[in-house]
């Protein structure tokens, strides 16, 4: 039964302390993939909204490029130097050649709706103003309000690519821009599913750096976990070996075998092995006076016996002067129930010692199972450690990807910096060029002004880069959150080894009762010698009685009378000792020593 009762004990530690980091593994782990995963939907929607920011001020730039060389056509014609028409058709066959990226092309309209430029189709020269898109939108209208507008406007519609104008439409996004003096509408624009393709490598790229990040962090969850159960093995198997050897000692104890096991715990435990073994030999050292006591109490009462059976010979023969002195007889009986009573005391007292030894044992029982205590609250500060440990891990994981996209941005920052400083740098010799032209120069000298407003519009883009730089800090400021949870982790842990000591202290009050056992034991011991010693001084009296019956019994001599006296007193002393030594002896025999 009890081998029964500490198996299923040490699968029990063994199971608990096997949970403890898992289910923190696994706390800590979906924490990790949620916030990842968190983290990389807003990275995705950050990219998004760069790259449709940066195709809607590449359409805005090219329909300013555009809208100057139709002002430098528009200045020739000021100057006579070309006629309206001959200004106007050579600016469209610019504006029709002009091209940008892989698929950028320009489109005109007049605020009627005549179709001005669309790379040479039959368009040209036709009405459109009530041209409808797949989805029954008049885009053409919607073009030239949102041109008329200042600073221009973004339309949405669906509308043909350009090599395959019957095919289907795709959702499109262009800028227009009214050019006043013609009342020319120019616009551009560019297709979503371009857009997409464009901003498709990143996002892949983004997606496989997840994945990698999922697997590392699995790996390295699983390797954890690993040391955490062969940890938990090697401080169960330590525990349940020192366990076992206390366990054995107490056993050994209640069993009453009282020999040396030459076992001793370590660690925790050697403590209470050592508070266990000496108690061992103090009980031991007990037994053994006793049994000294008992054989010579057993020898005695054989000599006295002996010497009662002599003195029966002899009373036969002097009965008749016993008669005579019956009434002091009587007195000698009380005497000898003073000694019986006595007698009992000892037995009250042996008694006594034994219910102290099996109480002695249930001490040991209750130390026992305050070592248990211990033992788990230690398991529980082993497991605040991985906690801590796991949390850590997971801020030094956040932080490594926030400094990533910090590093992504800020090479973002400096291209986008440098195009800007070269832009400006562009702007400056072209406004040189133009002033060494003179008049001649005056149209790039426009140019040169519309390329200065895109270095602005650059530094605005890094001003927006800025506050992505931001939202970052941001996140840092998370790790540090989680860097606040693991300090208080580390406190619960502090916490609980202080629990630990004072459960061991507990053990330490537990070995210190076993000892007041051990001496009540002797305290009892030392009374049945007192009552041994009354036994003696009853005797006393009673030779003194012998001698008050040999003054009044003058036809019997002094030696005939003390020897039925003493015949009288051995067989019942003897009796009485040969059964309590017996009763003495056969509990004795119940301790192995």
């Amino acid at each position: 039964m009890n081998a029964l009762v500490q198996r299923l004990l040490r699968y029990r530690l063994s199971l608990m302390i096997v949970l403890a980091p898992l289910v923190a593994i696994l706390i800590m782990g979906s924490y990790v993939f949620f916030m990842v995963s968190t983290e990389t939907q807003t990275s995705i929607s950050d990219i998004q909204s760069a790259y449709h920011y940066g195709f809607d001020i590449q359409a805005k730039n090219e329909i300013l490029t555009a809208k100057s060389i139709a002002n430098y056509y528009y200045q020739q014609e000021q100057k006579g130097l070309l006629t309206h028409q001959v200004a106007q058709k050579l600016a469209a066959d610019d504006i029709r050649n002009l091209r940008y990226g892989e698929n950028g092309y320009f489109f005109v309209d007049d605020t009627s709706g005549n179709n001005v430029v669309d790379l040479g189709t039959a368009q040209e020269g036709h009405n459109r103003l009530n041209a409808q898109d797949a989805n029954g939108k008049y885009f053409i209208q919607e073009i030239i309000k949102n041109g008329s507008d200042p600073q221009g406007g973004y339309t949405d519609y669906s509308f043909p690519k350009p090599n395959d104008p019957n095919g289907p439409s795709y959702t499109k996004r262009s800028y227009s821009l009214l050019f006043e003096p013609w009342n020319w509408v120019i616009g551009t624009g560019n297709y979503f599913d371009d857009i997409n393709q464009a901003m498709s490598g990143p996002i892949s790229r983004l997606n496989a750096a997840v994945v990698k990040s999922y697997r590392t962090v699995g790996i390295i969850s699983f390797l954890v976990l690993l040391i955490s159960v062969f940890i938990a093995w090697l401080m169960n198997r330590r525990i349940q070996r020192d366990l076992q050897v206390c366990v054995k000692q107490a056993e050994s104890l209640a069993e009453g075998d009282l020999k040396d096991l030459s076992l001793t715990a370590k660690g925790e435990f050697e403590g209470l092995s050592h508070s266990i073994d000496e108690t061992r030999q103090a009980l031991a050292k007990t037994i053994m006076d006793i049994s000294d006591a008992a054989f010579q109490v057993s020898s005695s009462s054989e000599e006295m016996h002996a010497s009662s059976s002599q003195s029966a010979q002899a009373n036969n023969q002097i009965a008749a002067s016993i008669m005579g002195v019956s009434d002091t007889i009587q007195t000698q009986l009380t005497l000898i129930q003073e000694i019986a009573d006595q007698m009992r005391d000892v037995a009250q007292d042996t008694e006594f010692a034994s219910t102290e030894a099996v109480s002695m044992s249930n001490q040991a029982s209750e130390s026992q199972k305050t070592a248990e205590q211990g033992s788990n609250i230690i398991q529980k500060t082993v497991q605040q450690m991985q906690v801590i440990r796991e949390s850590v891990d997971s801020t030094a994981q956040v932080i490594r990807v926030l400094g990533e996209r910090s590093q992504a941005i800020g090479e973002i920052n400096n291209t986008i910096s440098g195009i800007s400083e070269q832009t400006n740098l562009l702007a400056l010799n072209a406004a040189i060029e133009a002033a060494r032209a003179g008049e001649h120069g005056r149209g790039f000298s426009v140019v040169a002004e519309e390329v200065r407003k895109l270095a602005d519009q650059s530094r605005s883009a890094a001003s927006k880069i800025a506050e992505i730089i931001l939202e970052i800090q941001e996140k840092a400021q998370q790790a540090v959150v989680t860097m606040q949870t693991s300090t208080q982790e580390v406190s619960r842990g502090v916490v609980d080894a202080e629990e630990s000591g004072k459960a061991f202290y507990g053990i330490a009050q537990q070995v210190q009762t076993i000892s007041n056992i051990v001496k009540r034991v002797k305290e009892s011991l030392d009374r049945a010698g007192g009552s041994a010693h009354r036994v003696a001084q009853s005797t006393q009296d009673m030779l003194h009685q012998n001698e008050l019956i040999a003054d009044e019994s003058q036809s019997i001599s002094a030696a005939v009378q003390q020897q039925t006296a003493s015949s009288q007193e051995m067989a019942n002393i003897s009796e009485s000792l040969a059964t309590m030594s017996m009763t003495l002896m056969s509990k004795v025999k119940e301790f192995s020593l």
